[in-house]
């Protein structure tokens, strides 16, 4: 079972027990106890997993100032903070704990804000915290606090090595789709679903004394557990149940692999590997949540094997061949132009199907030598049909998402086209809505070279995926594909079709003709008729065909309507959209991010229409509804920058993007990132769509994470200076005298004046404030202070005779460090500056640690080799300033490589994956880059790399060492490499990455264990 510190909460009154552990759940584990001497027992029996005691002092047995007493005297337990409580107004009792150890003091009746303040104060001057803290980050997700992956790992194969003589299994975990759940019910409820699957997990733990479980990553958890076939299936019926009382509005679909323990010397890996695959194989079955691996799973894995192994064959003896679907004009019976599929035509094995083979082309990158090849096919036929005397219709092709990261893909393609002497309007690209949630930036860029050259985008299976709305916003489709199979899976009836029309008129509205495919029945084609549907595609007009079916039935048939990319677009005013369409409702009802349509005229904008989801995040009651100016909300120092975001939007007739705050119905304020895409124009207005998402809590990481940076930039250079304001010299007097043996004191007697004397000396430590004072009263200091980048970080402790709980809640969220009650009390004002200045130096220590852990994060740790995005920013901050030097990208890659890396394992003391990273660092430099990409591609950056006969040299040793233990009976590793130039081929890392990869797809499809170095031509 997993340890977890705890707030020790120690009060004789059980009332106040509750109102504290409901105060501290948010951010803390409770532990209870009655009095001093079971707080006592409770703190001996586990001192390493108390973060901090709060104690009352009046109680039974041993009361509060005893149980300090004993603390005090037990040098175990002497780094645990104590703090306090009392409901005396007295400063006798407060006086007195402080000098018997107690770190701080909380007065009745409780004030949340003041509790977690003065609670975060004192253990961020707990050094065991600190400590505790950073080991814990070393072991343990910080999400969920279980293990992460690598101690997981270890656990496990410790486990079941102490246990040879019994028999366990390796659990997979996971939940599918997921990735819809983060899309649209946001990363909060996501990461909440996630820690709740850790709750599971922690609660299954309890029951057996043989459980070890982690969070490998995302949604994916594990854990393994000695076998009882009955007993695991029992407690995944439980895992089932559980996830149905977790009080979602969606569907929570939990997906087992289980792998059954053959060998217990077997790597942890290799459990996880053969779970995770019969995980995978058991995905979408919603009857059966389990899955156990099996022989057959990989059996599976050689059927895609002989694909592999027929593929390049294939593809030379031109097996692949194209065959057309027509598209339909559904209110003329028209053609209106085909869609090019691929079938595979085997010699032996007769046809294919391409659900059989295109998965594993996408997966090892074949892919696009197919679609390269089905291009130019269909080039040709374009032209033959041309020189013939025909006049062709539009083909459109499939772009797979592998395409779209060669960064010359639309360079390949004008010259394709071109080579056949083609008008650009007659080859259409389709590209799938998955393509844009993998990587929406590449697609964005190729969309955009494609429609400078007059290609036409086509975008397929819109709907299906998670990014429908943000496609529209972020790309100019020219036409939407939409499937009939949208609507088979819809519980409620009608609802489907409600959404489909939606979507049809939406895009009638947005100017973008709709081509509904999967069309099979008459009730169908009436259906789409009714909602305006214009353009159609599937069985009922028409199956796929062969070339020469498609010209007869083009050369009989009686009109034809090429014009689809320019069809007729009815214009909707908004008003008739909303009002009279109830499914343009139903769609905006059910989309849960937050959405506007705003009304703009370049000085004001009002909104239109908003969805649900605007009102979860703001509230029904948010005051823009109710103005006439939506700006009104806006922080007037961010006013101009929304407005500018509408501008551009609306200048550019494209997108813009912003981040600012506004106020909320309470007053108050919160960060938002604001999305607009720009609609249309309605005479001289503009309607301009706003995605907005709440980004506070980023935001104040942000914040805090810079400010301890910025403190620690200035540490120790003018020593300890205090700054007092306030406009009582007798005040000023006081605290000079408490604080002069440790602090240089500068006096200001109004917030004008600190601010005066701060422009002088900005190197101030800690600022102890005033709150009433003439001229400039504290918060309007604080105000002034927080738009000063150079004092913006100073700490701050308030002084004030007020002692409202609502002013002090009001400080605490404007940044304080702590609040202080006059009159001065010497002993608990210096402890009260104590605690919080020695909270903000662990707190610094905490930043340059988490700054070295982020180093760390950098680091592949099975490898040493920097992650993709760490390698990324060093050879980009490199190549700003030697980029015209002669570098060199390679990159290598194993076929097959997660069952190459299985099989290695099981024979081999070393995993491939290190095997690689050591030859990598053997084999190079110390200061070139070398890393490690998700998809388990390696890669080294070499700086200033000029012999190229070495060079070769170099990549054909490193062939040899990682095939050196290539054995018929074993495991056979087949590999490629690929090197790139800069300049010639980039001077950016995804220019010579993607061209390097280039090549070494070009040596893969060459042949096996040969290297390749890029050139134009590849």
């Amino acid at each position: 079972m997993e340890s977890e510190k705890s707030i020790l909460v120690v009060d004789d009154n059980a009332i106040n027990r509750e109102v504290l552990r409901e105060i501290l759940k948010t951010e803390y584990s409770v532990r209870e106890a009655e009095n001093g001497e079971e707080a006592l027992r409770i703190m001996r029996e586990m001192p390493d997993r108390i973060l901090a005691v709060l104690s009352d002092i009046v109680m039974p047995l041993i009361d509060g100032f005893q149980l300090l007493e004993e603390i005090s005297n037990d040098s175990k337990l002497g780094n645990i903070p104590i703090i306090v409580m009392t409901a005396s107004s007295e400063n006798q009792e407060e006086i007195k704990a402080l000098r018997m150890g107690a770190w701080d003091f909380i007065t009745k009746p409780y004030n949340p804000e003041v509790i977690l303040c003065r609670l975060r104060n004192a253990i961020g001057r707990s050094e065991v915290a600190a400590a505790e803290q950073m080991r814990h980050m070393a072991c343990h997700d910080q999400l969920t606090g279980i293990y992460n992956r690598v101690h997981f790992m270890k656990k496990t194969e410790s486990m079941i090595k102490r246990n040879a003589d019994k028999q366990f299994v390796f659990v997979y975990f996971e939940v599918d789709r997921f990735q819809l759940i983060n899309t649209f019910y946001g990363a909060k409820e996501a990461d909440s679903l996630i820690q709740y699957l850790a709750k599971i997990l922690k609660l299954f733990a309890e029951t057996y004394d043989l459980f070890t479980y982690g969070r490998m990553e995302s949604d994916v958890f594990c854990f393994c557990m000695e076998y009882d076939a009955d007993e695991l299936e029992q407690m995944i019926d439980r895992a089932k149940s559980l996830l149905e009382q977790y009080g979602s509005d969606y569907d929570i679909e939990p997906n087992f692999g289980l792998y059954v323990v053959k060998d217990n010397r077997m790597p942890a890996e290799v459990m996880y590997s053969n779970a995770s695959v019969a995980a995978k194989e058991g995905a979408g079955n919603y009857l059966k949540y389990f899955t156990y691996y099996t022989d057959e799973m990989d059996a599976k894995l050689k059927k895609e094997q002989e694909i592999l192994n027929d593929m390049h064959r294939a593809l030379e003896n031109e097996e692949f061949c194209i065959y057309l679907q027509p598209k339909y004009n559904i209110h003329t019976n028209a053609i209106a132009g085909a869609e090019a599929l691929v079938r595979w035509m085997h010699p032996e094995k007769g046809m294919i199907s391409p659900g059989d083979f295109i998965p594993v082309f996408e997966n090892n990158g074949f892919i696009t030598n197919l679609d390269y090849y089905m291009w130019e096919e269909t080039c040709k036929l374009l032209r033959s049909w041309i020189d013939e005397g025909l006049n062709p219709l539009p083909i459109s092709v499939n772009v797979s998402r592998v395409d779209i990261y060669n960064s010359r893909l639309a360079e390949s393609i004008v010259q394709l086209v071109d080579k056949y002497q083609l008008p650009h309007d007659l080859l259409e690209f389709e590209i799938t809505e998955s393509a844009y949630a993998f990587n929406p930036m590449i697609l964005i860029k190729l969309v955009s070279d494609l429609h400078e050259n007059g290609f036409t985008i086509l975008m397929d299976d819109f709907g299906n995926g998670y990014s429908s709305l943000s496609i529209l916003k972020d790309i100019e489709v020219d036409i939407l594909k939409l499937d009939m199979l949208f609507l088979s899976n819809s519980k409620d009836t009608g609802r489907g079709e409600n959404i489909l029309a939606s979507v049809i008129r939406m895009a009638k509205w947005l100017k973008i003709p709709v081509i509904v495919e999967g069309v099979e029945t008459a009730s169908q084609v009436n259906f789409l008729k009714s909602v305006g549907c214009d353009y159609v595609q599937g069985y009922y007009y028409a199956k796929p065909m062969s070339v020469g079916e498609y010209k007869k039935l083009r050369m009989k048939a009686e009109g034809f309507d090429g014009n689809l990319r320019n069809s007729d677009n009815d214009d909707f005013d908004v008003d008739s959209l909303f009002q009279s369409n109830p499914q343009m409702k139903v769609l905006f009802g059910d989309l849960l991010q937050a959405l506007a349509i705003f009304e703009f005229d370049g000085q004001n904008m009002e909104f239109v229409r908003i969805n649900e989801g605007y009102y979860d995040l703001f509230g029904s009651d948010d005051p823009a509804i109710r103005m006439g100016n939506p700006i009104e909300i806006v922080d007037s120092q961010y006013r101009d920058i929304v407005m500018n975001s509408f501008r551009t939007a609306v200048k550019t007739h494209g997108t813009a993007e912003c981040d600012f705050i506004r106020y909320t119905a309470t007053g108050a304020s919160i960060w938002v990132n604001l999305k607009l895409r720009y609609l249309k124009e309605i005479g001289n207005k503009h309607l301009v769509l706003g995605l907005l998402d709440d980004v506070t809590a980023q935001k104040r990481i942000d914040f805090e994470l810079t400010k301890y940076r910025q403190a620690l930039i200035g540490e120790g250079r003018d020593g300890n200076i205090m700054m007092v304001v306030d406009d009582m010299p007798a005040n000023r007097a006081i605290l000079k005298k408490i604080f002069s043996d440790q602090y240089t004191i500068i006096e200001a007697s109004d917030g004008m004046d600190a601010l005066e004397k701060l422009n002088e000396a900005p190197n101030v430590s800690v600022i102890l404030l005033d709150i009433v004072m003439p001229r400039m009263n504290g918060w309007d200091f604080l105000q002034h202070k927080r738009n000063l980048p150079a004092i913006a970080n100073i700490p701050v402790i308030i002084i004030s005779a007020e002692d409202k709980l609502n002013e002090q809640e009001i400080a605490l969220d404007m940044g304080i460090n702590d609040y202080i009650v006059k009159p001065f009390v010497p002993e608990i004002v210096k402890k009260r500056v104590s605690n919080a200045m020695d909270s903000i130096k662990f707190m610094q220590e905490a930043v340059r640690k988490y700054d070295s852990a982020a180093q760390m994060a950098r680091i592949d740790r099975t490898t040493g080799l920097y992650h993709l995005d760490a390698a990324t920013k060093i050879v980009d901050e490199y190549l700003e300033d030697f980029a015209d030097d002669l570098n060199v990208m390679v990159t290598f890659a194993v076929d097959n490589f997660a069952e190459t890396s299985r099989q290695y394992l099981e024979h081999y003391d070393e995993s491939l994956v290190k095997k690689i990273g050591r030859i990598i660092k053997e084999l190079f430099r110390r200061d070139d880059v070398g890393f490690r990409t998700d998809d388990d591609i390696f890669g080294v950056f070499a700086k200033n790399y000029k012999d190229l006969e070495k060079l070769k040299e170099r990549l054909d040793e490193f062939i040899e060492l990682v095939t050196a233990d290539n054995s018929e009976d074993h495991v056979v590793i087949v590999c490629s490499i690929g090197a790139a130039f800069s300049p010639g081929a980039g001077k950016t890392f995804d220019e010579l990455y993607e061209n390097a990869e280039t090549a070494r797809l070009n040596a893969k499809n060459t042949g096996e264990n040969i290297s390749s170095i890029y050139n134009e031509r590849n």
